[in-house]
């Protein structure tokens, strides 16, 4: 009897119909998750499953996967700041209070939320406890916005009569918006020390307090794609190395009317996990075959391809690609990416021409890396010089790319 063969479906039954439509959804499902996440949900299985066992329960690969992205516990910003409350306030009624205004920190460790009316009834006493707490570690803490907690830090550094602390409190959106000369001419300083200031003083300065007790988890990378070089071939194998190997037992039972649904759902699991590998299989070899010179010559320019390129290539839909390639990741020489990094948008430039979208972008940012920072390019410029290297595009185009690229304008890049 061969258990992974599947039967055609002529005239479906209502609950045949329902267990197609669940099936194709757990398949796509399956398919997007990544390969930590699938490792999980595929020893859930089969652990829920009596008729499937581990072929090897202890798993070196899996026992690593899962001592690698145990999370680890440490102190909060709520923690860390209540433990000075303690310290620091006598009366239940000042713990009350300052438990209030800490819990209402965003994790900046500012003070964005504003407290309820009763939290407040006493001013005096809630001006007190929340002076106390800027004054707690990490300094910069409860202030109301960026401003005022730069203001705390110079304030803790005993500078409030120092003109850092004089450009943050009195022209903090010219510091901003990086107009310097007209410091130096209100201020009446040279432009040589304002930008000594900027730098020694104010850039020194803490921007995020609370960021430092963010308790994230950053999973170790796991690579479902691998391109490795072995001669002049270039392999391309799908990462399976989390997912722990197993079986359908071996067992008369099976013909068994109770465990059927059992038998169903240990096939259902062979068929979607090699659905999935053949799936991204062949997403792995049109990115290889699209992208040569990027994996081959080291190019850093991605040639055009989208979604709907490489589905009609393979023969499957645009939204399955989608899918396929959500938060997973090639390794290859060059290093390990993000699948969905791999792929450009396609534009067309003012000849009508498609290029990368990720090609100008890369362009783009070049030709800023390298402006002369005392007298950056426009918009308008930037386009001239791409224009120059074959790349027609317009003024508002630039603008958006960078904006996509976070790149400020050229007022705000301009160094004096």
């Amino acid at each position: 009897m061969n258990l992974f063969k599947t039967t055609p479906l002529l005239s479906p039954r209502p609950d045949q119909r329902l267990s197609i439509s669940f099936d194709m959804h757990q398949s796509l499902h399956v398919l997007q998750l990544p390969l930590y996440e699938l490792a999980e949900w595929v020893t859930k299985e089969i652990e829920n499953n009596p008729l499937l066992e581990f072929t090897n329960e202890k798993d070196p690969s899996y026992s690593r996967f899962a001592l690698e992205n145990s999370p680890i516990t440490s102190c909060s910003l709520f923690e860390h700041l209540m433990s000075q409350a303690y310290q620091t306030f006598d009366s239940k009624e000042e713990i009350d209070l300052a438990e209030q205004i800490i819990g209402n920190l965003d994790e900046r460790g500012f003070l964005s939320l504003p407290l309820n009316e009763e939290a407040i009834y006493n001013q005096s006493l809630y001006s007190s406890t929340l002076t106390a707490i800027q004054s707690f570690d990490p300094i910069g803490i409860a202030a109301y916005n960026l401003q005022h907690s730069f203001l705390l830090q110079l304030k803790y550094q005993n500078k409030e009569n120092s003109l850092s602390y004089l450009i943050i409190k009195e022209y903090y959106d010219d510091l901003l918006h990086n107009r310097l000369l007209f410091l130096s001419q209100k201020l009446g300083c040279a432009l040589k020390e304002i930008k000594k200031i900027i730098q020694e003083e104010i850039k020194s300065l803490n921007i995020h307090p609370g960021y430092s007790f963010r308790n994230e988890i950053t999973p170790y990378v796991y690579p479902d794609i691998i391109i490795t070089r072995e001669e002049e071939l270039y392999p391309i194998e799908v990462n399976e190395s989390l997912i722990p190997s197993f079986r359908i037992k071996s067992n008369e039972n099976q013909e068994n009317l109770c465990l059927q649904p059992y038998l169903h759902h240990a096939n259902r699991l062979v068929y979607i996990l090699n659905k999935r590998k053949k799936t991204l299989q062949a997403v792995g070899d049109y990115l290889f075959k699209r992208q040569k010179p990027f994996f081959l010559e080291n190019n850093p320019h991605l040639n055009p391809m989208t979604l709907k390129e490489v589905a009609e290539s393979i023969g499957l839909h645009e939204s399955t690609i989608s899918r396929a390639i959500a938060d997973k990741y090639l390794s290859c020489s060059q290093g390990i990416f993000s699948l969905r990094k791999l792929f450009s948008t396609v534009t067309k430039n003012d000849s009508g021409e498609e290029v990368s979208a990720q090609m100008v972008k890369q362009q783009l940012s070049q030709l800023i890396n390298n402006e002369n920072k005392k007298f950056p390019y426009s918009d308008e410029a930037l386009a001239k010089q791409l224009k120059q290297l074959g790349q027609s595009c317009s003024r508002r185009t630039i603008a958006k790319y960078r904006h996509l690229l976070n790149i400020p304008h050229s007022s705000l890049r301009r160094k004096w």
